[in-house]
């Protein structure tokens, strides 16, 4: 592969302030990301107060006193800047990835929504977050088949949360399957009798 760093020497005593120059593919970006554990370093070794220390993630990183700030972020929301700097500093964070994903349903980018809550559920598949997510994408591109799937996955996961079987209920209304959504919404109040949205349907 190419080298990119070679021969780097960087000392930053608290309270400094510095500037990084560098014509691009100099490896401004590539030694920020090591630092700040986006990226693991291949030779030499980094201090820390006089200690070595291996940066493993950026979460690590944030433990240790260092981040980075992208760029990029200016190119985006203030919401979707939080969520993808939370990401950022915890990959395994699902809950980050359903709020991405939310914010791309929200604006009908549905290959993008749809990457964010599978990116959640690989982490945490015990998350009925993420299958009822996806429910609702479907429902919204009248997908039912595929609707259905995953708020029965998420059903799988938690068999009485309310939230899943109203959303299940209310698809099958979109659908024109009124009797099918008549049973969701009464399990809906068998489960919790004071739930606004099934009395409301």
């Amino acid at each position: 592969g190419v080298t990119v760093l070679d021969g780097i020497d960087l000392q930053l005593r608290r309270g400094e302030v510095h500037i990084l120059l560098g014509e691009n593919g100099a490896g401004k970006s590539t030694l920020g990301k090591i630092l700040s554990g986006a990226y693991q370093k291949s030779a030499g070794e980094i201090l820390l107060d006089g200690q070595p220390v291996e940066i493993r993630t950026p979460r690590h990183a944030a433990e240790l006193g260092m981040a980075r700030i992208y760029q990029d972020l200016n190119l985006v929301d203030s919401a979707r800047a939080y969520y993808v700097q939370a990401a950022v500093y915890d990959p395994n964070y699902d809950a980050s990835f359903i709020n991405l994903g939310r914010l791309y349903a929200q604006t009908k980018q549905y290959d993008s929504a749809k990457y964010y809550y599978t990116r959640a559920l690989d982490l945490n598949s015990q998350n009925f977050r993420g299958y009822n997510q996806l429910g609702l994408l479907y429902t919204d591109m009248k997908s039912f088949d595929s609707a259905f799937y995953f708020y029965r996955k998420g059903l799988d996961v938690n068999p009485d949360n309310t939230i899943v079987l109203n959303n299940i209920g209310l698809a099958y209304y979109s659908a024109q399957k009124l009797d099918s959504a008549s049973q969701y919404f009464h399990r809906v109040m068998q489960v919790n009798p004071g739930n606004p949205y099934a009395a409301n349907n």
